[in-house]
């Protein structure tokens, strides 16, 4: 009985080596492999809070290129978590030159309340040469009323934005 618990303890072992071993993904470049790194100066996640139908809000996220070589954004584009949320449209700007190293750059997010009430969130995402794909990188939220209900009113955003923020921030967030 003794033997047989030894063996098992050896072979558990040695498979637990070779799969440590194997957890290496050569698709991903090693961490000191160098190229430009997006670190935010501004939170990554924003909240509009109430926004007026007809008018809108606009938010500058601030950034610095902590890598080695120059980032540049390609793409940024916005989905909407709720679909049946209240009209609105967002614009982003970003940079439209690389961001040398050790340089800032700013991300502007404009909110354009259409039509309706209620609550709204968006992912922003990037295509870039820091990341991989379409890659989630901030978030923003915030609550449409109408002129009448500016002051006062039911519009608040709840936990639409608490919700969010902490599957965004788990999920999608490189170290």
């Amino acid at each position: 009985m003794k033997k047989l618990l030894k063996l098992l303890l050896v072979i558990s072992s040695l498979f637990c080596v070779g799969a440590s071993a194997q957890t290496t993904n050569p698709q991903t470049p090693a961490a000191d492999s160098g190229g430009p790194e997006i670190n935010f100066i501004t939170k990554r996640v924003y909240d509009f809070e109430r926004i007026t139908v007809n008018s809108s809000a606009t938010y500058h996220f601030q950034f610095r290129n902590t890598g080695n070589r120059p980032l540049l954004i390609n793409e940024m584009h916005s989905a909407p978590n709720e679909l049946s949320g209240p009209a609105h449209h967002l614009q982003i700007t970003w940079p439209p030159k690389p961001v040398k190293p050790g340089k800032k750059g700013t991300i502007v997010v404009t909110v354009r309340a259409e039509d309706g009430a209620g609550s709204f969130r968006n992912e922003i995402y990037v295509t870039s040469n820091a990341t991989e794909g379409d890659f989630p990188l901030l978030l923003v939220a915030g609550t449409i009323v109408p002129y009448s209900n500016v002051q006062e009113g039911p519009y608040k955003m709840e936990t639409a934005l608490g919700a969010a923020v902490g599957a965004f921030m788990v999920n999608n967030i490189k170290k």
